[in-house]
Order: structure tokens, then C-alpha cells, then sequence
């Protein structure tokens, strides 16, 4: 009877542990879960204002060529005359 009791003693602690390890892979599941969306979002705002830099600067060197290009064209039209 004693090793009935000390076997179901010691079934029932290897059953609280696996529960337990249970509930803290869930939790730590979840967690990780709500940080890599947090991750992604951060990671999507980033690369947007990456492409919107990108855009300004690419912008402004077509203006600045622009500007050269016309440059280039008075000094060929006034040169020429």
C-alpha cells in the first residue's frame, strides 16, 4: 500500500510538471506571437519611410538634372546665337 501511495505521489508531481511545462510553452507561444507581429509592424513602418527617403531623393536628383538639363540647353540656345 506505501508503494501504491509513493508510486501515485510521484505520478501525480510527473503529471504537475508536464501541465506545467504545458501552460508555460503556450504562454511563451503567445508571447512570441504578439512580439513578431510587434516585429513585423516595426519592420514594415521602417521599410516605408526607407521608401519614402528613397522617393525624396530620387525626386530631388531628377530636379537637380532637370535643372542641369536646362542649364545645358540655355548655355546651347544663348552660345549658339
Amino acid at each position: 500500500a506505501r508503494l501504491r501511495a509513493r508510486f501515485d505521489q510521484r505520478l501525480d508531481e510527473y503529471a504537475t510538471f508536464w501541465q506545467a511545462l504545458e501552460t508555460l510553452c503556450r504562454k511563451y507561444t503567445l508571447d512570441h506571437q504578439a512580439a513578431s507581429a510587434q516585429m513585423q509592424e516595426f519592420i514594415r513602418d521602417v521599410s516605408d519611410v526607407a521608401d519614402m527617403v528613397d522617393t525624396v531623393e530620387s525626386a530631388r536628383a531628377g530636379a537637380v538634372a532637370a535643372r542641369r538639363e536646362r542649364q545645358s540647353l540655355q548655355s546651347f540656345v544663348v552660345g549658339g546665337q
